[in-house]
């Protein structure tokens, strides 16, 4: 298939200890374990502060043990072969073309085997972008590490909508008159890769997000309430009271904003014309003082 970001090379190489170095210095420290003979390892990468996208083969059947980055996730989107996988906590996935990817939590480390004819997009997310995107959506703190399942299943539809857009973002970032020649439009896309992937992945914010309680404007995005999950009678009343209280404080945001009046008063009504005696129109009752100059007379 069409070789992603080769406007981007990073490296390519034939030998183990230049693919491990390169990998290494892209993504995450590991130890690789394979063999030079009929090795074709080609790494591209676009390096960037909210994540770090690249394209990765080796030609070539190869181990990769990698440690707990800490700091980072890797996402895995297999798009040619397989590659198996096991977690330190034992879980095991096997990726396809297309159809599974990997999520290499921060917190665990990690062992890929790679079958000869694999070839993988991959995300190198900051924990800080995507805790701080996530707490955006959901409109509270993110403190903790978003515990992904390992496996990505590309399949369904939040799957489909996060392979679509990594790959067009590689594809925009390896034009020149792209993304790369356009700050702002890049950063909407890279949000909205963040969000496809925090709605591909389960997790334990997966309900937060998917959730279709009433929903608020934070910033740039929109913000789901905070879910509430005792249900029935019980959730019921949670959710009147919070609609409640939201009313209340819009209220009074707008009684601030008018000074206490209401929005609608537009001041004291203007007080009747009077005209000099002899001018202008007939008083409003005119038949009334006809009738009563007449009577003046006839008395007269």
């Amino acid at each position: 298939m069409d070789e992603y970001l080769a406007s981007a090379p990073v490296v390519s190489t034939g030998h183990l200890d230049e693919a491990r170095e390169a990998v290494s210095r892209i993504y995450l420290r590991h130890e690789l374990v394979g063999s030079d003979t009929g090795m074709a390892m080609r790494l591209n990468a676009v390096v960037d502060r909210v994540m770090t996208v690249g394209y990765l083969t080796y030609q070539a059947d190869t181990e990769l043990i990698m440690p707990a980055t800490e700091d980072c996730y890797v996402i895995n989107l297999t798009l040619v072969g397989t590659t198996k996988a096991a977690r330190g906590d034992g879980r095991r996935e096997v990726t396809a073309a297309k159809r599974r990817g990997l999520v290499l939590s921060p917190v665990r480390n990690h062992r890929v085997r790679w079958a000869a004819d694999a070839e993988q997009l991959h995300l190198k997310i900051p924990r800080s972008s995507l805790e701080s995107h996530l707490s955006d959506l959901l409109g509270e703190p993110v403190n903790e590490v978003v515990a992904f399942d390992y496996g990505l299943d590309l399949t369904t539809e939040p799957g489909r909508a996060l392979l679509r857009s990594v790959e067009f973002l590689a594809g925009e970032l390896d034009r020149p008159t792209g993304l790369a020649a356009m700050p702002a439009a890049r950063a909407q896309l890279e949000a909205y890769v963040l969000t496809s992937l925090l709605h591909a992945g389960r997790h334990q914010f997966s309900d937060a997000l998917t959730g279709h309680e009433n929903t608020r404007r934070l910033g740039r995005l929109a913000v789901h309430d905070e879910l509430d999950r005792d249900g029935g009678e019980q959730g019921a009343h949670h959710h009147r009271e919070r609609a409640e209280q939201n009313s209340a404080e819009e209220r009074e945001a707008d009684d601030q904003r008018s000074g206490g009046r209401d929005p609608a008063y537009r001041g004291p009504a203007p007080f009747p014309r009077r005209h000099p005696a002899g001018e202008g129109d007939e008083p409003p009752n005119a038949e009334s003082g006809t009738a009563s100059r007449a009577l003046a007379a006839t008395r007269g």
